[in-house]
Order: structure tokens, then sequence, then C-alpha cells
């Protein structure tokens, strides 16, 4: 049986569900209530699109820390249970990874977690938003619902409808855009352990001066991340690296003491056959070779939303928010010598600079720019928003050579 609570850690489209229930599955005491084949046979907008495993009901489901709190004082489980936790919108920091991990752990004395990653991999960012469009649709109107009367949420336009985008050329500019889908690095483990480090020393200030406050009665004086945080990739789950994977981490991370992985082996096949966004490594090697677009990467807004990102990211081409244009503007204002330029908005100015300043600003003042090397002037200056992907990337293909 589960002996562990298990906290899953990821974006949407990362394939959190299927791994939870594989490890459902696994737990020779928690098969018989468990689906033997999680794949819905049709789409639809209580299970999602192609490719998903929601046939194993989500209790409770995928939702933010701040829904996961809600839920988990509102029902206080007795059992353990596997907690999938969205990591949010955009790429989630190191320091937001680091800090509820070391949270949770503090809190939950035997609890482990697995976070799932994109392997820092450009191509698996993309293929994890496209799961998230294109399988679980849900993600949209529901962070929207959320997020809509923030500040800083990016607008949809009025005629967005989340059910019916596939062909939407506003929604895949808006994607283009917008940091809004969730990505997830591989874990920093130093700024891990400086979080668990802090967590320590906080205890050991307060345990000294007010022991009878903060002591071992109510709180944990110290934890680690040694065989209790675990990492695999969004693909690995997908391929057939998953059951060996699998088996390791019920054998080292215990959260069951009966358990057999040999469903899970014999599925996984199945599985990977079902995830039409595989394609997307395929049919994005294939145009890399030869330039040109296959029929599945025209197919819908988001994944015409990622060529077109892949097409900026190889061209050093990309979008400052207002806060990166503010942080440019700012840094630059602090460090600027009076006979250099005058400052701008606009980070990409810095690859207008005179050699001997750029030089400067990295090396004595620790700039880091965004890419390698300034942007290609005919893709900076592209009328984009109006135009088919195919005319895109006609002008990409003659402007790179």
């Amino acid at each position: 049986m589960l002996k562990k609570n298990v906290y899953i850690f990821y974006p949407a489209g990362y394939h959190g569900n299927y791994l939870k229930w594989a490890i459902e599955v696994s737990d020779l005491d928690s098969r018989g209530r468990t689906p033997l084949d999680p794949v819905p046979k049709s789409q639809s907008l209580q299970y999602g699109g192609a490719g998903t495993s929601h046939l194993n009901h989500r209790i409770p489901t995928h939702q933010s820390i701040q829904l996961h709190t809600i839920w988990s004082l509102l029902n206080k489980p007795k059992e353990p249970l596997i907690y999938l936790i969205n990591s949010g919108e955009g790429r989630t920091s190191q320091y937001e990874i680091a800090h509820f991990i070391s949270t949770l752990l503090y809190s939950d004395p035997t609890g482990v977690v697995v976070s799932i990653h994109d392997n820092n991999d450009p191509m698996v960012m993309s293929y994890g938003r496209i799961n998230c469009v294109t399988k679980w649709p849900t993600f949209i109107p529901a962070t929207m619902a959320i997020k809509k009367d923030f500040p800083r949420t990016p607008r949809l336009h009025d005629t967005f409808d989340f059910k019916n985008c596939q062909h939407d050329q506003e929604f895949r500019n808006w994607l283009v855009k917008n940091d809004f889908i969730g990505t997830k690095p591989i874990i920093d483990p130093v700024i891990l352990k400086q979080n668990f480090d802090g967590l320590a020393r906080w205890y050991q200030v307060r345990n000294e001066l007010q022991p009878h406050e903060v002591n071992t009665d109510t709180y944990l004086p110290g934890a680690n991340a040694v065989n209790r945080v675990f990492e695999i990739s969004c693909l690995d789950i997908a391929t057939q690296a998953f059951p060996a994977w699998l088996e390791h981490f019920m054998q080292t991370g215990a959260p069951s003491d009966n358990f057999d992985c040999a469903h899970v082996q014999e599925f996984q096949h199945t599985y990977s056959q079902a995830q039409p966004n595989l394609r997307w490594f395929e049919a994005m090697q294939h145009w890399n070779r030869t330039g040109e677009l296959d029929a599945y990467l025209t197919s819908h807004s988001v994944i015409q939303a990622e060529v077109i990102r892949e097409i900026f990211r190889l061209s050093n081409v990309g979008f400052a928010s207002q806060q990166q244009q503010s942080d440019w503007y700012i840094f630059y204002s602090k460090v600027r010598d009076d006979a250099w330029p005058k400052a701008s908005f606009d980070p990409d100015d810095f690859w207008i600079l005179p050699m001997h300043i750029q030089q400067e600003l990295v090396e004595d003042f620790g700039y880091q720019p965004k890419f390698t090397g300034p942007p290609n002037p005919v893709i900076k200056t592209l009328d984009w928003e109006n135009m088919s992907l195919e005319d895109i990337n006609k002008i990409y293909q003659q402007a790179k050579t």
C-alpha cells in the first residue's frame, strides 16, 4: 500500500498524471481501483485531448500550490496520497522550485517529491506547451479565471474560444509574445540546498531563543533531498526510458511497501503510441534539415506558435517584457560612463554598442545577454503577426543564409 505522500511538481502538459497512474497501478493494493488502461478512446472537455491518461481520476486534481493548500486544509486527508502540483505560468524559477520543495519536506517528514522538467531544452519546452493546449485545453480558461484581474496577466482577444482555437491566428500570436504556459527546468542542487539550510538555521535561532515555541514537538529541525527528491523529463515519461526510472523510484523513494512495475513496462509502448505530439521532434528535425513545414507543423495554432518561437530563437529575436525593458534601462544607466551612448529601453541595443563597452558590461558588471549574438534585422522587423507561418518560414529560410 502507499505509505508516503508523493508530490508531483510539474506544468500542465508534462505527463504528470501518467506518472501518478503508474505509481498507483504498480502499488498492488491500489491496483484494484486503478484502470489498467488510463487513456481515453475519444476526446472530450472532461478528459481532454488525444493522449491524456485522465481515465485515472485525479483526486486531488492538478492544481496550484495555493489551491493545494486550500484542498489539504479543507479535506484534512489522513491516508497517504499522490498530489499533483502545478508549477504555474511561464518559466518556473529555481528559487520557486527550491522554496516549494523545501517547504513541503519540512512539513512532511516522510513525503517524496518528483519534479518533472524539460531538460532545459527548447524543443522539449515546446513539446510541453503543445501538450498543454492540445491535450488539456482546460488550462487556459481555468488559469484565466484566477488571473484575469491581475494587472500583469496578458489579455486574450474577446472572441477567443479555447474549444475551437486550432486555426486562431490571434491566439497563435498571443502564445508567441507571452510566456504564459508553464515550463520547468532541471533543479539547481545548490539553490535547493540553500533553502534547506536556511530553514534549518531559522530553527536553530528560534529554538535557542524561544524553545517554548519552536522545538521538535512541532517542527522538524532539519531535512534534505537524499532519496526524497527525484527528477525526470516530461519526454522520458512518454518514451521507453520511463519504466526503468519508475522501478528505481519505487525502490529508492519507497512510496509503497508492496509494488510491481510489470504492468507499466507492458503498457508503456501503448502510451507512447497514443502521444500525437511526439511527432514534434521528427517534424522539427525535418524542418531543420530541409526548411520544409510538414502537415503537423501547420496543423494547430500552438504548434505554429512554437515554430515561430524557434525561428525567433535561431534569429536572436525575443520579446522583452516591460519589466525586462525596465531592468535593462536601470542596469545600463547605473553603470554607464559619461562617454557611452545614452540608455534605451530595448535590451537588443546592447548589440549596437561599441565592442569595448559590450565587453566591459559582461566582464566587469556581469551583464548576461539573452542571446549569443545580435538579432537578425530581417526577422526583427518582420510583420509576422499578419503573416501565415508558410510566409514567415519562406522569409526566414532566405534571411538565415
